[in-house]
This record gives C-alpha cells, sequence and structure tokens, in this order.
C-alpha cells in the first residue's frame, strides 16, 4: 500500500495469491490472524498480522454471512425464501421435496382439498374431496373409521331413497315402500303408503291382486310364509290378536299359543291352545276353547279345554245304555234337538261326526 499524491492506493492483494487459488466468483476477504503479534497500522488499515484469504464461490441460493468468529462465508439464506406468489389471494404450499409453490386463489364457494395427495380447491363432494365411490345423488354415511364417505348402496330417486344391495333394489318413498330381491327364495317386502303391506318370502307377489290388509306370502313350496318364534324361557301367549274396545283401549280377543307336550328333541311333541280373550273373569284374562296336541303318531283335540283325546273309533255298544220310559226310538225316529225345524236321524248323526273327523269312518 502507497500514497500517491492526497490518496491512499492499496496494492491489489490478489496478486499476492496463487493463481490457483482464485476461481470464478471467488472473493478475496481478511483471514483470521496466525500471527497474534499486531502493529500499529494507519488508521483504516488492517494490522499487518491479518492474513489474506481467497473465498471461492458458493452454490445456488446461498448468501454471504458473516460467522461467529468473525469471518465471511457462503451459507444457506436464514430470512426467508424467493416468494413464489403472484396474485393476490395465492398460497405458498410445499410442492416436490417442499419446494416453495403458488397455489393459486380458487373460486367462490370452493374449499381447500386434498387431491392426489395434493392440497387444491374444489367443490364441496367433488374434487379432492374424501368422499368417493358413491354413485349419484349418493346418500353420506359414517364409514368404519369415523370419516365421511359417499355410501355405494344408498341413492336417492326423485324423493324416494334407494337402497341396492347385492344386485337388490329396494325402494323406501312416501309413495310406498318395497323391499324386493330379485334372487329366488330372498325376502321382501312393500308397501303401497295407505291400504296395504305385504311381506314376501320370495321375488314378487306372483299374480296375486291384493288391494288391502296384509299379505304374507311364500314363493318357496318347501318354506312357510310365517315364523313365530317364543324364547325358550316363553311364558307370555305367544300371539295375540286384538280389537279397540269402546274406549279405544286394545283388548286381546283372541290368543295362540303354542308349547312342548314333550320337550325332548328326539321325542318332543306340540300343542296348540286356542283361547279368547274374557275380561270379565280373574282366569288370567282368556278361556281355553281348543287343544290341538300331538302324541308322536296321532293328533289330539279336546274342546271347551277338555283334555286333548285321539279320534274317537266307536265301539261303546250297549254295555253303557241305560233303557227309559217313554216313547221308544226306532231306526227311523228323527229329532229336531229342540232347536229349529230340520230333523236328524241317528244315523244322520254318526255320518256328521264322522265327516267331521269326530268319529272315525
Amino acid at each position: 500500500m502507497r500514497a500517491q499524491g492526497n490518496a491512499l492506493a492499496i496494492t491489489p492483494m490478489a496478486a499476492k495469491l496463487n493463481r490457483e487459488d482464485v476461481s470464478l466468483g471467488a472473493l478475496i476477504t481478511g483471514q483470521i490472524p496466525t500471527d497474534t503479534t499486531t502493529t500499529p497500522a494507519p488508521t483504516g488499515l488492517p494490522n499487518r498480522a491479518v492474513d489474506w484469504q481467497v473465498l471461492k464461490s458458493g452454490t445456488s441460493a446461498q448468501v454471504l454471512t458473516t460467522n461467529a468468529d468473525g469471518s465471511i462465508g457462503w451459507a444457506a439464506a436464514t430470512g426467508g425464501f424467493s416468494n413464489p406468489m403472484t396474485t393476490a389471494g395465492d398460497t405458498i404450499v410445499g410442492g416436490t421435496s417442499g419446494a416453495a409453490t403458488r397455489l393459486g386463489i380458487g373460486s367462490t364457494g370452493q374449499s381447500l382439498m386434498v387431491s392426489s395427495g395434493s392440497p387444491a380447491w374444489g367443490n364441496p363432494l367433488t374434487i379432492g374431496n374424501a368422499v368417493s365411490g358413491g354413485a349419484a345423488k349418493a346418500v353420506l354415511v359414517e364409514d368404519a373409521s369415523g370419516n365421511l364417505a359417499a355410501s355405494t348402496a344408498l341413492t336417492l330417486n326423485g324423493t324416494n331413497l334407494i337402497i341396492n344391495s347385492s344386485g337388490n333394489t329396494n325402494t323406501l318413498g312416501s309413495s310406498g315402500m318395497a323391499w324386493t330381491y330379485p334372487a329366488a327364495g330372498g325376502y321382501g317386502s312393500s308397501w303401497n303408503g295407505s291400504s296395504y303391506f305385504s311381506l314376501l318370502a320370495g321375488n314378487s307377489i306372483g299374480t296375486a291382486s291384493l288391494t288391502d290388509g296384509m299379505a304374507i306370502v311364500s314363493q318357496v313350496a318347501a318354506k312357510p310364509a310365517v315364523y313365530l318364534d317364543g324364547a325358550t324361557s316363553q311364558s307370555a301367549t305367544l300371539a295375540q290378536l286384538r280389537q279397540l274396545s269402546s274406549t279405544a283401549t286394545k283388548r286381546p280377543c283372541g290368543l295362540i299359543d303354542a308349547t312342548f307336550n314333550v320337550s325332548t328333541d328326539a321325542v318332543w311333541t306340540g300343542t296348540l291352545s286356542l283361547y279368547a280373550g274374557d275380561y270379565t273373569s280373574s282366569n288370567a284374562g282368556k278361556r281355553l276353547g281348543v287343544q290341538i296336541q300331538s302324541n308322536g303318531s296321532a293328533a289330539l283335540v279336546g274342546l271347551f279345554g277338555a283334555t286333548p283325546v285321539v279320534q274317537p273309533v266307536g265301539g261303546g255298544g250297549n254295555t253303557s245304555m241305560t233303557a227309559g220310559s217313554g216313547t221308544a226310538v226306532l231306526a227311523g225316529s228323527t229329532f229336531t234337538g229342540a232347536s229349529g225345524s230340520s230333523t236328524y236321524t241317528i244315523g244322520d248323526i254318526v255320518t256328521a261326526l264322522k265327516a267331521l273327523g269326530i268319529l272315525t269312518a
């Protein structure tokens, strides 16, 4: 360094460095002294003991910074990054490897969602929404993970709710409902919204014309149309037929019960009991009218609460007959039974009892 006139001239220090130490973009900077001996120098000039170094060019996006020891070096920027936003409403999102990327503002009413693993603006229930897999007009349900999802089985068709499952189409709506299963031997039901309700054990009601009431139809010849199952500890009547009383109170008018006469599976026999409701007595509100039992080989019938018996076969003869006094009864004698005007012989009575099955033929 030397004085020229009234100015100071700084001798280029790079000339004192080896050329191979200098590269494109390099800087010459002071280095931490290796010799702690200092000699006062003119004001504004470095001490003689300060060494010089070549600071080579840094990498892309690095900035020149002061290190903790006072030296100068290249380092990654800590005060921010290049702003990718260009328009009001833009959002910065992480792109490939987390690089700052611009996401433009969406349209009115859209929501920020995730589409194919990246943030995106979309209309609810369409673009980028977690709701997927449903058909048009699908009904939203909660999936097994507690998330909102479109049902693949429930759709809306006008005012009706359509339930599709395994090829079956079921409809529930204001004009009625129908649960129909096309597979043979399936089950279904229908309601026309006003006058009738039908339960179908099969795929259709066939050719029957149903205008009111309830129809329980089996389309499978080998299957019953109705099962009434009671618990093993069943104590109440299995079925009740009820009517409204004069005070609109529902009263059981007919009761049907089914029990076991013998309950062991290998030799079980059943009992069917028909009762009439009776709230004028203390007999549990019912009167036993007919009992039908089985004993494993034949049916037994009892009327008016009498113990059920097998079908009578006759053969009593005259051994239990006691002759009385009065008019003799002949083979052709007829009787009215003190009721009406029709007359019957004893042979007519026997014929009727046989026809009804009360006596064997």
